[in-house]
């Protein structure tokens, strides 16, 4: 390394470039009515935490149900659920959007007996305390329902 001083080259040595680590997708779960819209933001951050500006592709795992535009603009379909993706190299982040879907119902069934109920309360549990996929006003309507 001609013409270079000792301290440039040790600063070209230990020299990192960020490369993106993570990618957070918010708002994480979103309900919507068939024709609702929600912008999803990503913010990719390196290895060290720090944001990153770096292109996202967006996808939806269930085009059916809803499609997101590669601005972050997702539109609500059908009922269902999905899952909106931002992708940066080979960094994922996700967030679910649920669709028409009444969430009580979906843990605690009409009809349902009494077991199936308990069932329905500790799946709730642990999507809203292991899995990230409730919220927790989601958890306390489940709650309320069950103990009502």
């Amino acid at each position: 390394m001609r013409g270079m001083h000792l301290s440039e080259v040790f600063n070209v040595i230990n020299s990192t470039t960020p490369t993106p680590n993570t990618i957070t997708v918010s708002p994480n779960i979103v309900n919507l009515t068939i024709g609702g819209t929600q912008g999803f933001i990503a913010t990719p951050k390196d290895q060290n935490g720090n944001p990153v500006n770096i292109e996202v592709i967006w996808t939806s795992s269930n085009t059916t149900v809803g499609t997101i535009t590669q601005s972050g603009l997702f539109t609500a379909l059908v009922n269902g659920t999905t899952t909106v993706t931002a992708t940066a190299e080979s960094i994922v982040g996700s967030a679910t959007v649920r669709v028409g879907v009444n969430l009580v119902d979906s843990y605690l069934p009409p009809g349902a007996t009494p077991a199936e109920r308990k069932a329905g309360l500790i799946r709730a549990m642990d999507d809203y305390f292991d899995n990230g996929l409730l919220t927790k006003d989601e958890l306390l309507s489940v709650l309320d329902a069950y103990f009502a």
